[in-house]
C-alpha cells in the first residue's frame, strides 16, 4: 500500500499532548515524537496512513517512564524513527485502565512478562497487537540509566519497521489470532458454568497457601518485590474467625514489618508503592493513592498497637499529606524529585547523606544526632546495598528505617525509654521540616473517581474504629466535592476533565458511599448507592454473571473482564460486597440475583486459584446479617454495639423520621427476614 512521505507526515501530524490535562501526557509535551492522544481522529489516521500505532503507555509516578522518557522519546534520533514509520501514541493508564488491561494481557501472554512503560504495536486498522514490550534502552552508549540487557530502542523501531514492510499480512495474521486467543480466554471465565463452592475446602486451601507463602522474617508472602497488597491483607484479618491463629498473626506481623520499613516514609506519613528488598528496606519511592487506601483498611481489621498507629499514620497522610489537593485526592506521587545539581533522582527527596542528617542536629542537644542516627540506621558512607542499586543513584544516602527498637537505643546510650522517645519524636520534626525545604517530587493532578471512592470509605471505617471525628469531617466534604467535579451533567465519569467512567469507578464509589452510610446514617448516601448500582448493572453487566471493565467502546478489540485481583481488588470482587451489602440494606430482589450470578460466573476460577479471587472470598465467608436500628432517640449507648456489628462484617441501618421515606416500603420484609436483629432506640 502507499505510504506517505516524510515531508507529507510532518505536514498533518504533530506533537498534540500540549492540549491534554493529564501531567503524565504533559510530562511529553515538548518531545521531538509527534504524539498523538488516544482518539477517533488518531485511529482514523492511521488507518489512512495504514502505519502501524506506536502504542505507548504508562503513568505519571512510574520511576522507568520517566528514565525512557529522558533516554528514548526525549532523542531526535529516536523521534525521527518514530515519526517516519508508525503513529505514535500516548496514553495515561490511569485515564484508560480498560487499554491498559487488553495490551498488558497481551505482552503478558506473549512474553511472560508485563510492567511500565507499556508499548506495544498495533496493527492500523484493527489495532491488534503483533509486537510489545516495557522498558528499552535509550541509544546514548554512557546512558547511566540502562537497565540491565535491555533491548536497544533503536534496534526495536528497525526490526518492527521491517517486519511490517516485508511482512505485512502476516504480521496482521498473527495479530489477529493471538486477539482471538485473549478474547477467547475472557469468554471462557464468562461461560464455564457455576459450580458449588465448599468453604470448608476454599479455607484449608487458603491457610497452606498463606502459612506456606509466608516470610517469618520479614513479613509478607513473596519474595522481593514486595507489594503491600493491602486488600489481600484486609481478607486475611477479616476472615481471620475462619483460620488457625497462625493466620491472622502473620498479616498483623507484616503490618508491624511495614511499618518499621522503609517502605514507611519515617518521617512524613504513608507508604511507598513496593519494597525492592525483602526486609521492606528498600521502596520504589512512587506513592499511590489506592496503596494508602487498602492499607488503612487492612489495618482497621486489627487491634494490636502497631496496626493502629500504621492506621493512624496513614489517616494522617490521607487528610494532609501532598496528595490531598482541594478536598480531594489526587492519583499519585513521583518517585523522582530534582535535586540540587539540577538531574531528577530517584528518591531524592526521601534520603539523607551523613552530612545532610547531621546538619538538621547541628543545633540540637548533645547525642540527638547519635540516637537518631542509630535509630534510623544511617552510615556514613550510606545504607543502601549496592546490589539492590544498579544505577547508582542511592550511592552514599540513607535511606530511613526503624533499624534498632528504642529499648536497644536507650540501653546504648544509658537513657531512659521516656527520653529517648522524646529525642526521638523532636527529631522526626526536624528532618520533617530540613525536607521540606527540598524540591518535592511531583504529584500526578488526575483526581480519580474509583480511588477516591476508596479512600473516602476507609476514612469513614477508621472514624468509628479509631474514633477519629476529623476524618469523618473530611470523609463527608471529600464525597460532597466528588460529586461536583467527578459528574458531567448527570453523568458518572472517571476524572474530572471527561474521561468515561469504568465498572472499577461504580463499584469503589459504590463501596465508599456504603461505608459512608454506616459512619454517619445519611440516608442519601445509601440512595445514591442503591441508584449508582443501578445504573453499573445498566452499563456493564454481562448477562452470564458479573461485570465487564469498560462499557462497549468501539475500540476496544474485545471487552475486558475480570474477577482476578491485581495490585487493586478486582471491580466485580468489590462489586459482589456492594450488591449483598445492598441486597441486605434496601431488600432489592435483583442485587441479590446479580450477586448470585457473579459468584456464579467466577466459581470455577475461585475453586481453581481462590488466592486471586480474596476480594470475593472475603464476602463469601462473611456474611454477618443486618444490624438495625429503629427510631430517633439517643445512639450513644448503644454505639459499641454498632461498632462490633461493623466489626464482625454485618449491615448496619437506622430508620428515623429522616429516612422512613426511604426504608418504610421495606419494613415488612425485614421483619420477616431472620438475618436482621433489630434495636428499637
Amino acid at each position: 500500500m502507499h505510504r506517505m512521505g516524510k515531508v507529507a507526515w510532518y505536514s498533518q501530524l504533530a506533537n498534540r499532548l500540549r492540549q491534554s490535562k493529564s501531567p503524565y501526557l504533559q510530562g511529553h509535551k515538548n518531545n521531538p515524537v509527534a504524539w498523538q492522544d488516544w482518539s477517533p481522529e488518531t485511529l482514523a489516521l492511521a488507518k489512512d496512513l495504514n502505519r502501524p500505532i506506536f502504542l505507548s503507555i504508562g503513568y505519571h509516578s512510574c520511576h522507568w517512564c520517566h528514565v525512557m522518557n529522558r533516554e528514548s522519546f526525549s532523542n531526535e534520533t529516536v523521534a525521527e524513527a518514530i515519526n517516519d514509520n508508525f503513529v505514535p501514541v500516548k496514553v495515561d493508564k490511569e485515564e484508560w485502565p480498560d487499554l491498559d488491561h487488553i495490551y498488558m494481557m497481551y505482552l503478558q501472554a506473549s512474553y511472560g512478562q508485563g510492567g511500565w512503560p507499556l508499548n506495544v504495536f498495533l496493527t492500523p486498522e484493527s489495532l491488534e497487537p503483533f509486537f510489545g514490550g516495557t522498558y528499552w534502552a535509550g541509544p546514548d552508549v554512557g546512558s547511566e540509566t540502562q537497565m540491565g540487557n535491555a533491548i536497544p530502542m533503536l534496534d526495536v523501531l528497525k526490526a518492527v519497521d521491517q517486519q511490517w514492510r516485508q511482512n505485512e499480512q502476516q504480521c496482521r495474521e498473527s495479530a489477529a489470532k493471538t486477539v482471538k486467543s485473549l478474547a477467547s480466554l475472557v469468554d471462557s471465565k464468562s461461560s464455564g458454568g457455576s459450580i458449588e463452592l465448599d468453604k470448608q475446602a476454599l479455607v484449608s486451601q487458603i491457610e497452606n497457601s498463606v502459612l506456606g507463602s509466608f516470610d517469618k522474617e520479614f513479613g509478607g508472602y513473596t519474595a522481593a518485590p514486595k507489594f503491600p497488597m493491602g486488600h489481600m491483607l484486609r481478607f486475611i484479618l477479616a476472615s481471620r474467625k475462619n483460620f488457625s491463629p497462625e493466620v491472622g498473626e502473620s498479616a498483623e506481623f507484616t503490618l508491624k514489618k511495614i511499618l518499621q520499613g522503609g517502605i514507611k516514609d519515617q518521617v512524613g506519613n504513608g507508604i511507598s508503592r513496593y519494597s525492592v528488598s525483602r526486609d521492606w528496606f528498600l521502596p520504589h519511592f512512587e506513592k499511590m493513592l489506592y496503596d494508602q487506601a487498602l492499607l488503612l483498611q487492612a489495618c482497621l481489621e486489627s487491634d494490636t498497637e502497631p496496626a493502629q498507629e500504621l492506621a493512624d499514620d496513614l489517616c494522617q497522610y490521607l487528610i494532609s499529606g501532598p496528595q490531598r489537593v482541594d478536598g480531594l485526592w489526587v492519583s499519585g506521587v513521583d518517585a523522582d524529585s530534582m535535586g540540587e545539581d539540577g538531574r531528577m533522582h530517584e528518591g531524592g527527596y526521601y534520603t539523607w547523606t551523613m552530612a545532610e542528617f547531621e546538619k538538621v542536629f547541628s543545633q540540637r542537644p548533645l547525642f540527638d544526632a547519635d540516637i537518631n542516627a542509630m535509630y534510623y540506621g544511617v552510615k556514613d558512607n550510606g545504607n543502601v546495598n549496592a546490589d539492590l542499586d544498579p544505577q547508582g543513584e542511592l550511592a552514599g544516602k540513607n535511606v530511613l528505617s526503624v533499624h534498632e527498637s528504642v529499648e536497644n537505643v536507650a540501653a546504648t546510650f544509658g537513657k531512659s525509654k521516656e527520653y529517648i522517645e522524646t529525642v526521638l519524636s523532636r527529631g522526626k520534626i526536624a528532618l520533617r521540616e530540613a525536607r521540606a525545604k527540598r524540591a518535592p517530587p511531583a504529584i500526578d493532578e488526575k483526581i480519580i473517581t474509583g480511588w477516591n471512592g476508596l479512600t473516602i470509605g476507609a476514612l469513614a471505617r477508621a472514624s468509628w474504629k479509631l474514633g477519629r471525628t476529623d476524618v469523618l469531617g473530611e470523609a463527608v466534604e471529600s464525597m460532597s466535592l466528588l460529586f461536583q467535579t467527578n459528574f458531567h451533567h448527570g453523568e458518572l465519569m472517571r476524572t474530572s476533565d471527561g474521561i468515561p467512567s469504568t465498572h472499577e469507578d461504580y463499584s469503589y464509589l459504590i463501596s465508599g458511599l456504603l461505608d459512608l452510610y454506616e459512619a454517619t446514617f445519611i440516608v442519601q448516601y445509601l440512595e445514591r448507592a442503591r441508584n449508582l448500582q443501578l445504573e453499573a448493572i445498566k452499563k456493564f453487566s454481562d448477562p452470564r454473571g458479573g461485570f465487564y471493565a469498560s462499557q462497549n467502546w468501539p475500540w476496544l478489540i474485545f471487552r475486558p473482564k475480570s474477577g482476578f485481583d491485581s495490585a487493586e481488588p478486582s471491580s466485580n470482587g468489590v462489586a459482589l460486597s456492594n450488591l449483598v451489602r445492598l441486597g441486605r440494606m434496601t431488600q432489592t430482589k435483583q442485587f441479590f440475583d446479580e450477586a448470585e450470578k457473579l459468584i456464579g460466573c467466577y466459581s470455577a476460577d475461585i475453586k481453581e486459584q481462590p488466592m486471586g479471587y480474596l476480594s470475593m472470598l472475603q464476602t463469601v465467608l462473611n456474611d454477618a446479617g443486618i444490624y438495625a436500628i429503629i427510631g430517633d432517640g439517643d445512639m450513644s449507648r448503644h454505639l459499641p454495639a454498632i461498632n462490633a456489628a461493623l466489626s464482625r462484617g454485618a449491615s448496619v441501618i437506622k430508620v428515623d423520621k429522616d429516612s422512613v421515606h426511604f426504608f418504610d416500603s421495606l419494613e415488612e420484609q425485614w421483619e420477616n427476614a431472620s438475618e436482621v436483629e433489630f434495636v428499637a432506640i
